[in-house]
């Protein structure tokens, strides 16, 4: 069993109470048995952040988990209690977003994904926006999520290629609200090779068509095939 990352919440959010945020979700994910993983900046706030150290260019203060359901009436009674009895606070113009009762009334944007899904499309009661495209989602969380442990909870999150498959699809399903997505995705291109040089050169080492020298790791430094 490969080992798990340990990572200081303080390295990857610098600012909010995140830990009773992230207890607080887990003891209703844990309630209703529901799998779950981090995704979305966040996400990628945990791989560049809290294990490169390199700052991202964009940052953000919201919260996403892409959360297994199994129906939609399993997800309302999941907001509910975290309502009720965690103290989150709906958000009237979108139901798949809630807000932590903080200091900077962080976003939690709660994105099901699983038996609920209608090709690739998810619907749930509320005003506002109420279909969701959730395509990948269920492919990232089997292929491309990892366990980390920050603070003593451990929990799942999305590799930074798996972050890059959903921006694309989320980008190409309404690229008008999704500007940004391009940025985010050139970003982590730019630093992957970088993040990645030892597993690339031991396991593609087939790809390069020069000779590597092991003291530079810049990508335009070397041919491909």
């Amino acid at each position: 069993m490969s080992k798990i990352l340990q990572i200081p919440l303080n390295k990857i959010r610098e600012k909010g109470n995140y830990k009773e945020l992230l207890e607080a979700l887990e003891r209703g994910f844990n309630k209703f048995n529901i799998d779950f993983y981090l995704v979305g900046a966040t996400a990628r706030d945990v791989w560049m952040r809290g294990v490169h150290e390199t700052k991202p260019k964009r940052a953000t203060s919201d919260i996403d988990f892409a959360i297994m359901i199994t129906d939609s009436a399993q997800y309302t009674e999941l907001k509910d209690y975290l309502i009720k009895v965690e103290g989150f606070v709906p958000y009237n113009d979108n139901p798949f977003v809630l807000i932590w009762n903080d200091e900077d009334k962080t976003q939690v944007d709660l994105i099901p994904f699983g038996e609920l899904e209608n090709e690739g499309i998810v619907t749930v009661k509320g005003t506002g926006m109420t279909t969701l495209n959730v395509e990948g989602f269920k492919e990232v969380f089997d292929s491309a999520s990892e366990e980390i442990e920050t603070e003593g909870q451990q929990f799942k999150v999305c590799t930074l290629a798996g972050i890059v498959v959903l921006k694309l699809i989320a980008w190409d399903d309404r690229p008008e609200w999704r500007r940004e997505d391009i940025g985010d995705i050139a970003e982590i291109i730019k630093n992957y090779f970088h993040f990645n040089y030892d597993v690339i050169l031991e396991h593609h080492n087939d790809l390069f068509t020069d000779d590597i020298d092991p003291c530079c790791n810049s990508l335009t430094k070397y041919s491909f095939n």
